[in-house]
């Protein structure tokens, strides 16, 4: 049986002020189903200051009331935050 996605919305937000064509080839290039992501721009890197972001990957899940559930960075963030949301999505 296939692998069931968590329900929830996955954003990712591209941190390097890359341009929208490479941003939407890295997201042809590496992001499959089940867990639809979807990449947002962030002209002159607003959400990345307001999140602090220093390191790339860096994983934040945000709970339904708007409070960080989980935060971190690198491969250990995103595997952390995978099972985090993955905890918030199935109760």
């Amino acid at each position: 049986a296939a692998a069931q996605a968590p329900s929830g919305v996955v954003v990712g937000i591209d941190a390097s002020n890359e341009s929208a064509a490479a941003v939407d080839g890295f997201a042809r290039d590496h992001l499959q189903a089940p867990c639809p992501v979807t990449l947002l721009l962030d002209p002159g890197l607003k959400v990345s200051r307001a999140y602090v972001i220093t390191v790339e990957p860096t994983v934040y899940v945000v709970d339904t009331n708007g409070n960080i559930a989980y935060g971190g960075f690198g491969d250990d963030g995103i595997s952390q935050g995978i099972a985090t949301f993955e905890r918030l999505a199935h109760g």
